[in-house]
């Protein structure tokens, strides 16, 4: 059952997994896509924020950010201070984390914005249950599992350090590695006039692959 409390579970609100939004849009009218875990101490005390999110393009997912932070409960109920780590420096605000059993409402009080790229400054969040990279009967896991799988590839290190860099995190068309189906991404820098493809790795229920970009080769990372 989800409860909305502070218990010792390593994450806020008693749930284990991420929050997930995709009903904001920029100002051309596209819509953005973002994901949020809180994490607690082992006495349930806020200490650690991974958020990313994007736009939809095509139907399909293209992270835009990937921050790392901390936060901290003010002497108001549910609000909060944080702290996030991005490549242009520090971001902060204030922001209210209003829980409704599967969903949480969180809004802008102060600062910068949580919300990067859109003038909004509040929205409805979905719990997203964690995922393991295919289920019992061999199916991925659907939508919810999408997300997760992102968020996964994304906390990779090698990975996350080039992120925030200001790497973008695309996905590609899914590929056959070592005999089973797995999911691939690429990593893309802009700098201002081209695209540029980085790097690809893919994820398999064997684990994390990087290609190599000499011989073509997948090769087992994680």
């Amino acid at each position: 059952a989800v409860k909305n409390a502070f218990v010792n579970t390593g994450y806020l609100y008693n749930m284990e997994g991420s929050w997930y939004c995709d009903a904001n849009v920029n100002d051309q009218g596209q819509p953005f896509f973002y994901n949020v875990s809180f994490l607690t101490d082992p006495d349930g005390n806020p200490t650690t924020i991974w958020y990313y999110g994007g736009l939809f393009v095509d139907g399909r997912e293209e992270i835009r950010f990937f921050w790392d932070g901390t936060y901290v409960r003010r002497s108001e109920l549910w609000e909060y201070d944080y702290w996030f780590n991005t490549p242009d420096g520090e971001r902060t605000g204030t922001i209210r984390v209003e829980p409704d059993n599967d969903t949480v409402f969180i809004q802008d009080l102060g600062g910068e914005s949580f919300f990067p790229y859109t003038g909004n400054d509040s929205a409805t969040f979905y719990y997203t249950p964690p995922n393991v990279y295919g289920e019992a009967d061999g199916e991925h896991a659907g939508e919810e599992g999408d997300a997760a799988d992102l968020e996964y590839m994304t906390q990779i290190p090698e990975i996350h350090e080039k992120i925030m860099q200001g790497m973008s995190l695309y996905e590609e068309e899914p590929e056959e590695i070592d005999g089973m189906s797995g999911r691939v991404y690429v990593l893309i820098s802009d700098n201002g006039s081209q695209y540029v493809r980085e790097g690809y790795y893919a994820l398999t229920m064997n684990g994390v692959y990087r290609m190599n970009y000499l011989t073509g080769d997948w090769e087992l990372l994680e």
